[in-house]
């Protein structure tokens, strides 16, 4: 392949499940923020509301007032809950690979940003990169490209100087949409009972399954 990292200015991810295991935690989160409502919550339900603006992703399953009230008490598990977020393994030092390489590195999440910036500084991880760019700071969520032209006048860089990693098809869409580069991975778990992964099958940029392997291919 000859796309490469030195190919580009800047690499910016996606969060959760592209640099953090964060599926079972995010999962309980919304099982608890649902639960005095009579909702249940399963992966099905997850995926149809995650490309929602945070602050909207109950708003059609509750009236205004408990969809409220359901955000706070996402919002607090969440806090409680990012101590008990790992990074995947390899990700510390694909990281650091990067920023020998000279290399910038942002974070373009769907979540709130103060809910990534404390996993990240759990992990010991924040200072390596220069944005945290979240759900809440842009009026349409992923797979609507708003973040990524937000993170990249941050930045300020042009689409063609930017690699977008993430594991979801909507940060292959949002990056897309950018005219940004994409690389797929897919090391983070799936829920069987989903539909496949859109990355296997139509996603024609690089898809990694391993942290390894993606960090020797931008070495």
């Amino acid at each position: 392949m000859a796309l490469k990292a030195k190919n580009f200015a800047a690499v910016v991810f996606d969060l959760d499940g592209t640099l953090i295991d964060s599926g079972s935690v995010v999962f309980a989160s919304f099982k608890y923020a649902l639960e005095p409502f009579g909702i249940l919550c399963d992966e099905v339900l997850l995926e149809g509301i995650r490309a929602l603006p945070a602050l909207e992703v109950f708003k059609d399953l509750l009236p205004p007032k408990d969809a409220a009230v359901a955000f706070e008490r996402l919002a607090s598990f969440a806090t409680e809950g990012a101590s008990k977020i790992p990074l995947f393994p390899g990700i510390k030092e694909l990281l650091a690979t990067l920023k020998t390489s000279g290399v910038r590195m942002s974070v373009w999440t769907g979540r709130p940003a103060f809910g990534a910036e404390q996993v990240l500084r759990l992990n010991g991880v924040r200072d390596y990169f220069e944005q945290v760019v979240g759900g809440c700071m842009v009026a349409v969520n992923k797979p609507d490209p708003s973040g990524l032209h937000l993170t990249l006048n941050k930045m300020e860089l042009k689409p063609h100087q930017v690699l977008v990693v993430g594991d979801h098809p909507h940060d292959w869409e949002g990056a897309r949409a950018a005219a940004c580069t994409f690389a797929g991975v897919a090391w983070a778990k799936k829920p069987e009972h989903l539909p496949p992964h859109h990355f296997i099958e139509t996603q024609p940029t690089p898809l990694f399954k391993q942290v390894g392997e993606f960090t020797e291919w931008l070495a």
